[in-house]
């Protein structure tokens, strides 16, 4: 039998992830891909005695969509195509199970439509020599890239029907399974199932696809709301005690509950909260109560994006010093990411929820106490590949980052859009025009606040200034504010005299306001004490001044730093 290398992708990848109006949703988006990876891998090694998988590393969970091995066969065609059709079959199964499960009802025919025509699967095979590994490589991505160049295009029996209602979450495919309101929905197909599940909001239509995404391992798995995200570490001071009281005033608890504007009896009948006026009256003063002995939680949670900079030019060799090692070398990069994928459920933990981890990768929703914390682990524990034997000097792995904080209510479908496009922004070069230096790109963070108000402040940073930790430099000045060191008023007072001089400011101007204002904002009566943490702030909010990409980007800054100071309850160190 020969060898041959086999490189095999599912998708569609963002598009699936990304339309979603539950956490849950994007979750389970995630996890199907994954899991059908998961079962491509297990099928294959099955179907073929010999058969060495290079990328990814078995052992991580949360696997891309994607991946390449090396396998002996007499009919590598037919491998092929009995690992996709698997993959299929493997769809067709889940969702079947799924619909008898939550929906009861014989399933239609464009039911079947949809789960057929939805996935894309792509495979490349290339006998395979041991030294023409890098070669090869190098080939089968071309080849691949130009199979998914020609779009393959079915057409539903239905989804061309305009009259008939769309699916509420990705707007493409008809929608098949609805939760009535007052009133059944207008223009639902006749082919369309009530489904009577809080699952489902009320008025909400989901096509076969989205069906499937919410309800996925909801039994056995469970993915946290925003509410809960935002709320985490306000709710861990509360005793179990006033936790189980609290519930039990509801039918069915949400998290939500413990922000007071959701204690309205339109919106619990809605989500199926309301037991009856007594226990709600008695829920507002038990929730009031709880606010007076530990504040109120913060609306505001954080989304997270990692992505690895460079990672082609990693995985095709380019920084390699001799590519006839490409093959190892993959199988050493293999393992590094898989174990990062595991470090990055240990910072996650007990901080948000992690949506998937993997390897290069990284993507979770994050509670603001913890967020600072979790954004510098997530660097600082990066894979470095340069430790990797045979990569060229002076070549360095690294990352690069996308932050999103965003109000529990916003729709998640647009915070996942910025949260995209943060990430995109922190891979962008966007140096100073002053600094020469072509390299200073990617290995950076951005930040966007969207506040509920509209506002919006955006933020990029290389992710050390001097050797020093930008995001630690951060964290110290909202700490002192939040310390009671400091008054936030100097951030405010600051932003504004910038923003009247515009481009005309330079270094001793900004680092003798900052000590003014400092000085001013600092207890009068400690001011002789403070006189080494003033100076050292001031030195700090001059770094970040100075590497700062642009003046607006400054002025951002110090609108964060304030915003922080007041919506996070605590700094968490780990």
């Amino acid at each position: 039998m020969k060898k041959y290398l086999f490189l095999f992708t599912i998708g569609p990848v963002q598009s699936f992830i990304a339309q979603a109006r539950k956490t849950h949703d994007l979750w389970a988006g995630s996890k199907i891909l994954s899991d059908l990876i998961e079962y491509a891998i297990y099928a294959l090694e099955e179907k073929v005695k010999t058969c060495k998988i290079i990328f990814p590393h078995k052992e991580i969970k949360s696997k891309p969509n994607r991946f390449i091995a090396i396998i002996e066969s007499d009919d590598p065609k037919g491998i092929g195509m009995d690992i996709e059709n698997k993959v299929k079959d493997q769809l067709k199964k889940l969702s079947f199970d799924i619909v008898k499960k939550y929906a009861n009802f014989d399933i239609s025919e464009i039911f079947f439509e949809q789960i057929e025509n939805f996935l894309e699967i792509y495979w490349v095979i290339l006998p395979y020599e041991e030294s023409d590994y890098s070669e090869l490589y190098g080939k089968i991505e071309g080849y691949l890239g130009s199979i998914k160049n020609i779009k393959r295009f079915r057409q539903n029996s239905l989804d061309c029907v305009e009259s008939y209602r769309k699916c509420s979450v990705c707007g493409q495919r008809e929608a098949l399974f609805y939760r009535k309101s007052d009133k059944k929905p207008r223009n639902i197909s006749f082919q369309a199932q009530e489904i009577n599940e809080f699952r489902l909001n009320q008025g909400e239509s989901l096509c076969g696809i989205c069906f499937i995404k919410r309800f996925y391992k909801t039994k056995s798995s469970s993915f946290s709301s925003t509410a809960k995200i935002a709320s985490l570490s306000w709710v861990e001071k509360l005793t179990q005690v006033e936790i189980k009281e609290y519930k039990d005033f509801f039918k069915n608890f949400g998290e939500e509950l413990f922000f007071d504007e959701n204690l309205r009896k339109e919106h619990l009948i809605k989500y199926d909260h309301y037991k009856d006026d007594e226990n709600l009256e008695k829920a507002k003063k038990y929730l009031n109560n709880l606010y007076k002995k530990y504040g109120v939680p913060s609306k505001y949670y954080a989304i997270v994006m990692l992505d690895g900079d460079s990672m082609g030019k990693w995985l095709s060799g380019e920084f390699l010093s001799d590519k006839s090692h490409l093959r190892d070398f993959h199988l050493e990069l293999s393992k590094k990411l898989g174990e990062y994928t595991d470090k990055t459920k240990e910072i996650i933990e007990g901080k948000g929820e992690l949506v998937y981890a993997g390897g290069d990768d990284v993507l979770s929703f994050v509670n603001i106490d913890h967020l600072l914390f979790v954004m510098k682990n997530l660097r600082d524990f990066f894979p470095k590949f340069e430790e990797i034997k045979n990569v060229k000097n002076r070549n360095k792995s690294s990352a690069s980052m996308g932050v999103v904080i965003a109000h529990y209510k916003m729709p998640l479908s647009e915070v996942i859009k910025w949260a995209r496009k943060m990430e995109k922004e922190a891979k962008e070069d966007k140096k100073d025009k002053n600094k020469k230096d072509k390299k200073d790109k990617k290995d950076a963070f951005a930040i966007a606040v969207l506040k509920r108000s509209g506002e919006i402040h955006k933020i990029k940073y290389k992710w050390y200034l001097n050797g020093k930790s930008t995001v630690d430099i951060i964290k110290s000045i909202v700490k002192s504010i939040i310390d009671k060191n400091f008054s936030s008023t100097f951030t405010k007072v600051l932003a504004d005299e910038l923003r009247r001089f515009k481009y005309d400011v330079n270094e001793k101007f900004i680092k003798s306001e900052c000590k003014r204002l400092l000085k001013r904002a600092s207890n009068p009566n400690e001011v002789s004490l403070k006189s080494n943490e003033i100076e050292e702030l001031s030195d700090k909010l001059l770094d970040l001044f100075v590497e700062s990409y642009s003046l607006q980007n400054f002025i951002s800054t110090l609108n964060i730093i304030n915003f922080l100071s007041k919506e996070v309850g605590e700094l968490n160190d780990n």
